[in-house]
């Protein structure tokens, strides 16, 4: 989707995140006066107004949104990006229908290697496609401004303060940046077609835009206490696609609401599981596709392992998550597979 609204103001985000650093060309005065000017800080009451925490969480799921966060067969989005603007091609398959590809397919991280003020070591990643689903979940509903504590609530399925963590707050604050600051194009008038998807249905299948587009504003909360937020300009091109073909899959909130540490490495393990079992859950899916490979899903979650321990940790962190989805009645229980007495795959019973 073509947004007409500038996307990137740098000095007007690295301002209102208070890392804006003075350029060296402006003269004396004008420095004064701009250190004169307060800064816009908005009510909570005004950007929040009655915000509802969504009791569903909305998940992508299909090749192009793999792909666009590194979890795709296209490898890492550095790799991704590296294929120039011409992209890559996306083939969207169908038993009953001609298949359909998704064409210039590019994700550019030029805005972000620009951006030398926001102190971001990495680029797009497993963790990053959890807080877009979330904030997704949040302004799909219609509420345009959240806060980096609200999208962890979602993320974790944990509507109180007593477990959240500063420093993970934080980590979902940096996602923000680095989408905003990442541009994605692509192109998906096939699958419009496939999908009898008429023009009054949708405002664009030529897609130039960012995978978060908007801007981050102060709040001043009830307590006091100034937060920065993000006023989303729309919902993400990149979900309302999904949602046009169908490829959105729907969780209760509850489900992430489990007894683990909520590390970056295990809200990735858990939702890459959730995905993998609402993809199961399928008319069209065997029971041959009811397995997960370790070794896939370790990869998938961008996850290195180093040497046995880490195997061990790791598989651990699995069987607890399905433990706790067994409890939740969402699966009947699961099986270990072992080769040579080392477990390497479980079924899902459904």
């Amino acid at each position: 989707m073509n947004t007409k609204k500038e996307i990137f103001d740098d000095m007007e985000l690295f301002e209102l995140l208070g890392m804006a650093e003075s350029s060296e060309n402006n003269d004396s005065e004008k420095k004064e006066k701009k250190s004169a000017e307060p800064e816009k800080v908005e009510s909570e009451a005004a950007v929040l107004g009655n915000y509802k925490a969504p009791q569903s969480l909305y998940m992508p799921i299909n090749k192009l949104t793999d792909n666009f966060f590194g979890q795709g067969a296209m490898g890492s989005p550095e790799e991704v990006a590296e294929k120039g603007r011409d992209g890559f091609e996306i083939s969207v398959n169908s038993k009953k229908q001609k298949e359909a590809v998704v064409k210039n397919c590019y994700i550019n991280f030029d805005k972000l290697d620009e951006s030398k003020n926001i102190s971001i070591s990495r680029k797009i990643d497993a963790f990053d496609r959890e807080v877009f689903n979330a904030f997704c979940s949040i302004v799909s509903t219609g509420q345009m401004t959240c806060t980096a504590k609200q999208i962890y609530q979602v993320m974790t399925g944990r509507k109180s303060n007593s477990h959240q963590d500063s420093k993970a707050v934080q980590d979902v604050m940096e996602s923000l940046e680095k989408m905003h600051f990442t541009a994605i194009s692509f192109d998906w008038t096939e699958h419009a077609v496939q999908n009898k998807i008429n023009s009054e249905q949708i405002e664009s299948v030529m897609v130039n835009d960012h995978l978060i587009a908007g801007k981050f504003i102060k709040i001043r909360l009830g307590n006091g206490q100034v937060v920065t937020g993000y006023k989303a300009y729309d919902v993400p091109s990149l979900y309302k696609y999904a949602s046009a073909v169908g490829q959105i899959a729907t969780v209760n909130t509850a489900l992430l609401d489990m007894n683990i540490s909520n590390t970056k490495k295990n809200i990735v393990i858990k939702n890459y599981i959730l995905r993998r079992i609402e993809r199961m859950k399928k008319k069209s899916c065997d029971d041959r596709n009811r397995t997960i490979v370790l070794d896939s899903l370790f990869s998938a979650c961008q996850i290195e392992i180093c040497n046995r321990d880490s195997a061990k940790r790791n598989k651990d962190v699995v069987i607890k998550i399905l433990n706790n989805l067994a409890a939740k009645k969402y699966i009947k229980g699961f099986e270990l597979v072992k080769e040579r007495r080392a477990v390497k795959k479980i079924k899902i019973i459904l």
